[in-house]
């Protein structure tokens, strides 16, 4: 512990030696112009991609060799630090709801000039380290682009063809927009069976069952950018999406004295949401200033419905677990950067309000059909955090291959819970980070950064919830506290010339406060770990198989491996974290036929999820063993891209397992245990894509 007070005492040093802002040598560049960097960098151009025709800059990002798009998850803290991984015109992009993956997604293919790899502690962006793609984009006129994909699933009979996405994008004078409109559609199913067996291993009951779930995701979305005289940048931004969920499942049983029992589940849930949010960056005071808000909100109203019948005359049982749900963020965030003292500098403050508003009600079947409201704990509830932080930035070269980031901040919260259990909680945490920068030469790139951070919590965990098919609950946690962490991350890039690319990332995690299932008053809920580690690595490479003869032909091989530890809060011994995904393995084969449009290739994809723990049962849920998929692709078809996939090829499944206790597991007998098999077969893919 020792060594990590020294670490922040140094980065608070270091920050109370800042020059004043009006003492900056150099103002800050235009918001458009090319990213601050003070190493070597790796520069793409259309060129480098025309083989794959790609259709927007996911596609082309997607195909730069040792790169892959990380960060920008919505359920982050706040917008905080910059951790998206992906620039536009030296920019960072901020967006929750509309996030950062689908921003890209609008920017045409067609608009890129280039893109550029750059280690991340290089720039004058905090928060950034390893390797990171600045795009620089030029918008001419008006263009777009759309796509549209099908997918048919022979084993449960399902065709689906209402994915889509398009968008249009230009300028006119000082203003910039883009428009969009998608709906992220889905089918699903499976076909199985499960056993249910005594602790001894003799069957209770033989089930088939069956389930079906779909779901659409219609939004729209806009997007207006001006820029004004004195480099001053405005960009205003909304969305709005609607949501509509549903699930379908039966269980035809029959146990050892041929008497069956037939359940039918049921889940409906509609939901809406929006965001709209801003930045205005203007030249202030020898320094840049940029604003930004952003506000969003989501409603979904849900119920869940469980019945049992028999064949013996029996009454049906059942119940209804129903609730309507309405979340919301608002951000207010400002940045103050300049330069001063050979080095670049940050001072940045951010508010950011959260809550969570729930009304839910559980129910009984009654003999005549109806349902009739039982008591329910947290029925009328709601959660809410008010966060205020502020952090100091300061980054430099600090050798002629060597780059320096640190920061140096904290945050103030407070937690409310409303309700029966209403209480309120306040919090002083420290945050920051120091990353280095590391360029030895001959295709070498090595970055390093040591972290401390805040996690998110997520306000449904506060609140007592029923989980009808299961047969489960949880009873809810007023004391959460938001989990820490100690992070360390080393990312190795090589270049390989004219072979390809290999990175491999290692990472380490030292957490207190971990959230898992705990014991609480009345049973079981989300609690904190006091103490847990999760460590793990990834390796990437990219291999131009023309160094071998096989002209147009590339390998893309991913592995990714993590081990994760917490003393058990029942046992004591030592376990894994609840549903860890420990293993991942990705090649895809692709080769782009020489002089021709013709593309072919295959995807092998593998991964594996570990056990969850609750207090009462252990159970697992994993598909594979392998996915097999082929594809071929004509990029000119009609002046679209056309691409056919048939995947699981290899038959993968849906595989299950459950052990219930009889009570807490550390000193209770198994009541039974559950394994169940599922097919869900082949899928048939087609899509079209294109530029306009």
């Amino acid at each position: 512990m020792a060594v990590k007070f020294r670490l922040i005492r140094a980065v608070s040093l270091l920050a109370l030696a800042a020059p004043l802002p009006t003492m900056a040598q150099d103002a800050a560049p235009a918001e458009d112009a090319a990213v601050p960097q003070r190493t070597e960098r790796r520069v793409f151009t259309p060129a480098d991609f025309i083989q794959f025709a790609p259709g927007n800059v996911i596609d082309m990002l997607r195909r730069i060799p040792g790169f892959d798009i990380s960060g920008g998850d919505d359920g982050e803290r706040g917008l905080g630090q910059a951790d998206f991984n992906v620039l536009v015109n030296g920019q960072r992009l901020t967006g929750k709801s509309d996030s950062p993956r689908d921003q890209l997604g609008r920017i045409s293919a067609d608009d890129v000039v280039r893109i550029e790899i750059v280690d991340g502690a290089t720039l004058d962006i905090p928060g950034l380290s390893g390797q990171v793609a600045n795009v620089t984009v030029e918008v001419g006129g008006t263009s777009g682009q759309f796509e549209w994909s099908s997918e048919y699933r022979p084993r449960i009979d399902s065709l689906y063809a209402r994915r889509f996405s398009a968008s249009v994008s230009g300028t006119s004078k000082d203003f910039s927009y883009s428009l969009s409109a998608r709906n992220r559609g889905y089918r699903g199913g499976a076909d199985g069976f499960v056993i249910v067996a005594d602790a001894a291993g003799r069957t209770l009951e033989d089930q088939l069952t069956t389930n079906r779930s779909d779901g659409d995701f219609p939004s729209l979305g806009a997007t207006l950018g001006w820029k004004g005289a004195g480099n001053v940048v405005a960009n205003i931004n909304g969305s709005y999406g609607w949501g509509f969920n549903r699930n379908r499942g039966t269980e035809d049983a029959l146990d050892p004295l041929a008497v069956r029992r037939f359940q039918e589940s049921r889940f409906d849930s509609d939901s809406y949401n929006y965001e709209i949010g801003g930045d205005l960056a203007f030249d202030l005071v020898g320094g840049r200033l940029k604003l930004i808000g952003l506000e969003r909100y989501a409603n979904s109203d849900g119920a869940q419905t469980v019945i049992d019948s028999t064949f013996l005359g029996a009454l049906p049982t059942g119940g209804r677990f129903a609730s309507v749900n309405g979340s919301g963020e608002r951000i207010g965030r400002a940045e103050f950067s300049w330069r001063g003292g050979d080095a670049d500098w940050q001072l940045s403050g951010e508010a950011a309000f959260n809550r969570l508003d729930r009304l839910a009600a559980l129910f009984s079947l009654e003999p005549d059909g109806s349902f009739s409201e039982i008591e329910f704990p947290d029925n009328a509830s709601g959660v809410s955090e008010d966060r205020y932080e502020a952090a100091l930035s300061y980054g430099r070269q600090i050798g002629s291959n060597l780059s320096l980031q640190a920061i140096a901040g904290g945050e103030f919260s407070r937690l409310e819970l409303s309700g029966d259990r209403a209480n309120s909680r306040e919090f002083w945490r420290p945050k920051g980070s120091l990353a280095f920068g590391w360029q030895p030469g001959s295709g070498f790139d090595v970055s390093l950064k040591f972290a401390r951070t805040v996690g998110q919590l997520s306000f449904g965990d506060f609140l007592a919830n029923v989980f009808l098919a299961s047969d489960n609950e949880n009873a809810g946690n007023a004391e959460l506290v938001p989990p820490q962490a100690w992070e360390t991350d080393l990312e190795i890039q090589k270049t390989l010339g004219p072979w390809g690319s290999m990175s491999l990332k290692l990472f380490d995690r030292q957490i207190e406060d971990l959230v898992e299932i705990v014991p609480v008053p009345g049973g079981q809920s989300p609690g904190n770990i006091a103490s847990a580690w999760r460590r793990g690595i990834d390796f990437d490479a990219t291999l131009e198989l023309s160094q071998i003869g096989w002209n147009g032909a590339r390998l893309d091989v991913s592995v990714e491996l993590e081990k994760s530890s917490l003393e058990d809060p029942l046992t004591g011994v030592s376990r894994p974290f609840s549903r860890s995904r420990f293993r991942e393995l990705y090649l895809n084969l692709r080769h782009d036929i020489p002089k021709t449009d013709w593309a072919y290739g295959v995807e092998l994809f593998h991964f594996e999820i570990g056990r969850q723990f609750r207090l009462t049962e252990i159970s697992q849920d994993n598909e594979g063993p392998l996915f097999g998929e082929l594809f071929v692709e004509h990029k000119d078809v009609l002046g679209m891209k056309a691409r056919l996939s048939a995947s699981n090829l290899l038959g993968a499944r849906a595989t299950s397992s459950r052990i219930v206790y009889d009570g807490f597991r550390n000193n209770a007998p198994i009541l039974f245990t559950e394994t169940g098999d599922a097919e869900f077969g082949e899928i048939i893919r087609f899509s079209l894509q294109g530029n306009f």
